[in-house]
Order: C-alpha cells, then sequence, then structure tokens
C-alpha cells in the first residue's frame, strides 16, 4: 500500500478519525483502520480537493458499519412461519 499520509499532520487526523469511529462503535480500532484506510485510498486517488478527505472517509466506514449491522439484525431475526 502507498503512504496515505503526506505529512504528520495529516496522519494524526486521520488517526484522530479512526479512533472517534472505533469510540463511537465500541469496535476493535485496527479493525477500524482497516476499513478506513482502504476507503481512504480509493477516495484519494480520485480527489481533486484533499480538504475534506476525512469526512469522506468516516462518511463510507460509517456506512459499511451501518450496513453489517442492519445484515447482522436481518439473520438474527426470527422469520414468522405460519
Amino acid at each position: 500500500m502507498v503512504d496515505l499520509y503526506d505529512t504528520d499532520e495529516e496522519k494524526r487526523q486521520h488517526l484522530g478519525a479512526i479512533h472517534f469511529i472505533a469510540s463511537r462503535y465500541n469496535l476493535d480500532e485496527e479493525m477500524i483502520r482497516s476499513l478506513y484506510e482502504n476507503s481512504l485510498e480509493k477516495i484519494k486517488a480520485n480527489a481533486h480537493v484533499k480538504n475534506y478527505l476525512s469526512v469522506l472517509a468516516i462518511r463510507q466506514v460509517n456506512e459499511i458499519l451501518q450496513h453489517r449491522s442492519h445484515q447482522q439484525e436481518e439473520q438474527t431475526t426470527p422469520q414468522y412461519q405460519p
């Protein structure tokens, strides 16, 4: 993987975002970091303006986690059998 962070300040910003998401969902920070950095890599490759990369990556990771949560709920919800 190419180094995603151009500066130490940028790295701190993104690591802070990773910590925020992990705390919000009470999940392992390394798992969130993997999701986040995969998202960031894709977003950054096509970005012309880089000011909002963390916002976009946070949004994408939140969507992934919410989608996974809904899938788990559907799998554990008992189905009605007449």
